[in-house]
């Protein structure tokens, strides 16, 4: 199964796909479940109504935690996605300074003048034992 394809979805779009996958997954889930479990474990007794309330509490804590997780995730998404760009577009200058350096290094001229590098190379000596 080739997802390659995900790669290319912006972030936002990708973020919603995933949502609605997981969300058409449970609801589809819980419709194909509830019937089964509810003749497996009877009918629920009306002191249970409590526990909704408790439930809904504990929902709204997690998604609002979710929530503030998803942002800060997206907000370091966002900011490497910016570096990551600073990046390439500063190799690509270097590609690009060094691949003139190596025409005018053959001898190719560059606005009609010829320039030839020359590399001096100086021998070091090694440091003498200090004891």
């Amino acid at each position: 199964m080739n997802v390659s394809w995900l790669y290319g979805l912006p972030a936002f779009l990708f973020f919603l796909l995933v949502i609605l996958f997981f969300g058409a997954f449970s609801v589809i889930g819980f419709l194909l479940v509830r019937k089964k479990v509810e003749r497996w474990l009877g009918k629920p007794p009306a002191q249970n109504e409590v526990i909704s309330y408790y439930i809904a509490a504990t929902g709204v804590v997690y998604g609002i935690t979710l929530g503030l997780i998803a942002v800060g995730v997206w907000e370091n998404f966002i900011h490497i996605q910016i570096k990551v760009e600073e990046e390439a577009a500063t190799l690509s200058a270097v590609s690009s300074v060094a691949l003139k350096l190596s025409s005018v290094a053959t001898g190719a001229s560059l606005t009609g003048v010829t320039v030839r590098l020359t590399v001096a190379t100086s021998e070091t000596t090694a440091p003498s034992d200090a004891r």
